[in-house]
């Protein structure tokens, strides 16, 4: 009986070897993209998540300083100050979690624009701004971060989350309509315009 040349066996598995090694790493491959994926939809997360409860500060915020200046510091000074400090407390954690995390550059450019609200605390402290002006300053704020955390949710490329955050920012969009009524609110009650 003649014997198969020892080589003969070992090229018939070639094709086998070479479709299991092509199949592992396009597995691979889909598994470290599906990775990569969810990565970067926990950044935008993250971010957005941040985003919101900065806005949620910044909002109360707002309505206390046009409370207050609308009176001449005679109401909610106190309150305002406590506010205040939830705020920066509120953007520290933020911060820190972003910095933690990696989060992108667009973070970044809102603290830089966060940083701003220690000129604007003392122009209400001194009172050298109407309390249009500070809701005004405060509300160009919100709305920047609004705009960028719409920009970073439209990134989402899973349907159902990408549904539930444009919810999300409806839902945001929503509560600063009715945020710039309290602070107008807030500004009349302040004046004594309203009993």
């Amino acid at each position: 009986m003649a014997q198969t040349p020892f080589y003969q066996g070992r090229l018939a598995l070639f094709p086998v070897v070479f479709s299991l090694v092509f199949l592992g790493s396009t597995v691979i491959g889909q598994l470290l993209e599906s990775r990569s994926l969810a990565q970067a939809t926990q950044a935008r997360a993250l971010l957005l998540d941040g985003i919101n409860a900065i806005v949620h500060q910044l909002q109360r915020e707002r309505g206390m300083s046009s409370g207050v200046l609308a009176s001449g510091g005679r109401v909610l000074m106190s309150e305002l100050e406590a506010q205040r400090a939830l705020t920066d407390h509120v953007v520290a954690e933020v911060t820190a979690q972003w910095q933690a995390e990696e989060t992108p550059l667009v973070a970044a450019d809102l603290l830089v624009r966060i940083a701003l609200l220690g000129r604007w605390r003392s122009a209400v402290d001194a009172h050298s701004l109407t309390a249009a002006e500070a809701v005004a300053q405060y509300t160009a704020l919100v709305d920047a971060l609004l705009d960028t955390a719409e920009v970073q949710a439209g990134g989402l490329t899973q349907e159902r989350l990408a549904l539930m955050t444009a919810a999300l920012q409806s839902l945001a969009l929503a509560k600063e309509a009715a945020g710039l009524q309290r602070a107008a609110g807030a500004a009349a009650l302040g004046a004594g315009q309203m009993d």
